[in-house]
């Protein structure tokens, strides 16, 4: 005889599946409703959803995305499936884009097979948060005039946001890119792209909070004369908030960069390549403005474009240089640059409006001081040595353990070098 206790389980079970599936499909329509709220605001955008099939434990959407800059010469429209699974408070998506239409189905007639996309999304909805793994199949494809070809290996992206869109994380990777032209051997190549980030949503915008990237290398060759080499670059920035300003951080490096030209047979080599930077004390609320009206159509808000920009410039501007510092190798006919190069500082410029940086004395609202340093060998095969020299003699350059120093002030349109007034 079955046990009374495993047969009201089970029947427990059947009912509790099925409504417990139904309760996810009907927070998962609670959020998409959100979402296109959500996407209705944003500036330039528009998307359109249909559902295709719908039951207790799934449903299929086609989305129609288009997407108008009018800084853009063009409109790019494409469209997606998304086929969703339900569970007891757990949902699954996957997706497919659709190459028979819009833009896409341009850019597929020049592909030499279509990519599948691959992966999906899933979703614990009391969670509140959605992780997302996606690739995209390695393509290629021959330019209509057939004289240069493209090759991406396939593009994994994968991160994950808040079911509302409050905020995002996400990670982009691309093994490499290659651009051929055969006619005269002319290549580009990209190895180890990585890019992440994330982004908080404030009325409809997308910002930034933090970001980086990453290039493993970058190669360059027209086939005849010159030719690029560049690896390791890597690149951050954050957005640091303060109660009513906010700070820009950027942090670039690259490893070593070759420069190499045949047409005058010079060669530039850049190696442990620094450049940091920080925007300090932007007015927040004007920031954020301008963020928004750079979606819209420049000519149509002008006037709300320029009141947000003179509030931007009511705070004044102050851009710090924390490192900015390479080794330079450079030869070029009759000059040789050899040694190490660095300099610290900030760029000011006082609270200003646009008006008066279109006026006669726009100039006198900048300011800078710079601390730089490199090293004695860096102009001594370089015809600016006696130069060099002649403003060492006069104090307006220190020479000290091996590196001449000196320190550049700028105000009110006139240059020092250590206190010296500059000859004009």
């Amino acid at each position: 005889m079955m046990n009374k206790g495993f047969l009201a389980a089970a029947l427990a079970t059947v009912v509790a599946i099925p409504a417990a599936s139904w309760y996810t499909g009907q927070q998962y329509q609670k959020i998409v409703e959100q979402q296109m709220a959500l996407a209705s605001e944003m500036p330039n955008v528009e998307v359109t959803l249909e559902v295709m099939d719908d039951s207790l434990f799934g449903r299929t959407e086609r989305y129609l995305y288009l997407m108008d800059d009018p800084s853009l010469e063009i409109a790019l429209e494409f469209a997606a499936t998304q086929t969703l699974s339900f569970w007891p408070l757990f949902l699954r998506g996957e997706v497919a884009l659709d190459f028979e239409h819009g833009t896409l189905a341009e850019f597929a007639q020049q592909l030499e097979t279509l990519p599948q996309m691959r992966g999906g999304w899933s979703a614990f909805i009391p969670g509140g948060k959605a992780k997302v793994d996606l690739q995209l199949d390695a393509m290629a494809l021959t330019l209509p005039d057939g004289e240069a070809h493209l090759a991406l290996s396939p593009i994994h992206y994968r991160g994950d946001f808040a079911l509302d869109l409050s905020t995002s994380y996400g990670e982009l990777s691309l093994a490499s890119l290659t651009f051929r032209v055969p006619d005269n051997d002319g290549e580009l190549l990209i190895t180890d792209l990585h890019f992440s980030g994330d982004a908080v949503m404030t009325d409809g915008i997308a910002e930034m909070q933090s970001m980086a990237f990453q290039l493993g290398e970058f190669r360059f060759d027209d086939g005849h004369d010159v030719s690029l080499v560049m690896t390791a670059l890597t690149m951050s920035g954050e957005t640091q908030e303060q109660e009513s300003t906010l700070d820009l951080v950027s942090l670039w490096s690259v490893q070593e960069l070759q420069f190499a030209s045949a047409l005058d047979g010079s060669k530039t080599g850049l190696s442990n390549l620094r450049f940091d930077t920080v925007f300090k004390g932007l007015d927040k609320a004007a920031y954020r403005r301008l963020q928004q009206l750079e979606q819209s159509d420049p000519i149509q808000m002008e006037h709300e474009l320029i009141e947000a920009l003179d509030a931007l410039l009511a705070a004044g501007i102050q851009w710090q240089l924390s490192d900015v510092s390479a080794d330079l190798d450079v030869m070029m006919p009759g000059q040789t640059l050899k040694g190490q190069f660095q300099t610290q500082g900030q760029l000011s410029m006082a609270p200003t409006s646009i008006q008066q940086l279109i006026g006669p004395m726009a100039i006198a609202q900048f300011s800078a001081q710079l601390d730089i340093n490199f090293s004695e060998s860096l102009f001594a095969q370089h015809p600016l040595a006696p130069v060099l020299e002649q403003l060492t003699e006069t104090g307006m350059f220190t020479l000290e353990q091996e590196r001449f120093r000196t320190e550049l002030q700028f105000e009110q349109g006139m240059i020092q070098l250590n206190g010296q007034p500059l000859p004009m």
